[in-house]
């Protein structure tokens, strides 16, 4: 095959509004898959051709410099194999370029899972990738606690949303759930717009509690004693907004709208800060070092083997801070009703409890009626 077949091969295989020059002596061409996976291909015959390898040239401003290089190196050594049976090289280094293109939905996020594998490595995890189907699994482990998440990505990433589950995990099934739920949460504010930080910030896997909210300035602020000249007021019960209500996108449109009903101009890529920032840094390694607000004692027992009583399971309240079950539920179930964390101040809510005020009111009362029954018979014994 002489170059001018090559050259109609090559027009054959690259639609027209592509191809930028096309001559016996070059062939370039742009090649885009989706917004990110695209390149410029560049294809220069040796005088010795097709007994000599293609000089190779592709040229990217999306794809990460790692990704391009093996790119680049697999296609040059498709190159040189074809030269030493002195075939036409063309048609193969152009297929495989767009195959790798349209196949490897891992190729935009190579420097990020290059982190990931880095991160488990140094921590005694393992990664495994299938690049095809566009999957990250990966194994992380922090003082014998480990948890396997598994992260899908589609062709758009990072555009479109990553989506992360949980394949194993020896920590409770509420935390697991809990942390699967943030993790999809952070990801979806991501895409809307917001940083990476600011996303991690204000996701809560929790809802607001909007009745206990509500009912504030009527049950976190004491009656007056009664019983002298000058009643003495109890303080208020001081309650604050959570930061996470006031954290918005970063990016706007000029009508006031959030830009990104359309895509971002940069998009901001969610897999590392997911999975090393959230996954790891702040939820395995976190956890282990998180105490219960109420009585001080770690949430996580020390041997992930060990049995956890119902009473000290841990639960995130809505501020974010942890107790244990038994630690929150009196506090939740006493008057006035409607508390702050003492850690933070924000109003302490977690949906176990009811946010009913005139429920918690009734059930404390009843609580209260019992054990003065309970007292009265244990009196006439």
């Amino acid at each position: 095959m002489n170059r001018q077949d090559e050259v109609a091969a090559f027009q054959k295989l690259m639609p027209a509004s592509a191809i930028e020059s096309c001559s016996p002596e070059q062939l370039q061409a742009s090649i885009q898959y989706t917004r990110y996976r695209k390149l410029r291909l560049r294809l220069r015959f040796p005088d010795n051709y097709p007994n000599e390898e293609l000089v190779i040239e592709l040229m990217s401003d999306t794809l990460p410099d790692v990704a391009l290089r093996r790119l680049t190196k697999f296609v040059d050594a498709k190159a040189s194999e074809l030269a030493k049976l002195g075939q036409p090289q063309v048609q193969a280094v152009v297929e495989l370029i767009q195959s790798s293109l349209a196949d490897n939905k891992l190729l935009y996020a190579n420097d990020e899972v290059r982190q990931l594998r880095l991160l488990a490595e140094q921590n005694g995890g393992e990664i495994k990738l299938n690049e095809r189907a566009g999957r990250v699994k990966l194994l992380l482990r922090h003082r014998g606690y480990v948890f396997h998440a598994n992260i899908k990505l589609d062709d758009h990433y990072p555009d479109s949303p990553i989506a992360v589950s949980c394949d194993e995990s020896n920590l409770p099934a509420s935390i697991v759930a809990l942390v699967v739920k943030q993790a999809n949460d952070m990801v979806a504010r991501i895409v809307q717009g917001y940083t990476a930080d600011q996303a991690l910030f204000a996701s809560n896997p929790l809802k607001k509690p909007l009745r206990l909210v509500d009912a504030i300035e009527d049950e976190a602020t004491p009656v007056k004693k009664s019983g002298t000249k000058k009643s003495a007021q109890v303080p208020k019960v001081v309650i604050k907004a959570s930061p996470r209500d006031n954290i918005s996108p970063m990016y706007y449109a000029q009508d006031g709208g959030i830009l990104h009903q359309a895509p971002l101009d940069v998009a901001v890529k969610s897999l590392v800060p997911v999975c090393k920032t959230f996954l790891w840094s702040q939820c395995l390694v976190g956890l282990a070092a998180t105490t219960c607000v109420t009585c001080g004692q770690a949430i996580l027992p020390s041997d992930p083997s060990a049995a956890i009583s119902s009473g000290q399971q841990p639960l995130q309240a809505y501020c974010g801070h942890w107790y244990h079950h038994d630690c929150l539920g009196p506090i939740l179930q006493s008057p006035p009703f409607v508390h702050g964390c003492k850690a933070c101040h924000v109003i302490l809510h977690h949906p176990l409890w009811s946010t009913n005020v005139d429920e918690l009111k009734r059930g404390h009362e009843r609580a209260i009626r019992q054990a003065k029954e309970l007292e009265e018979i244990a009196d006439m014994f």
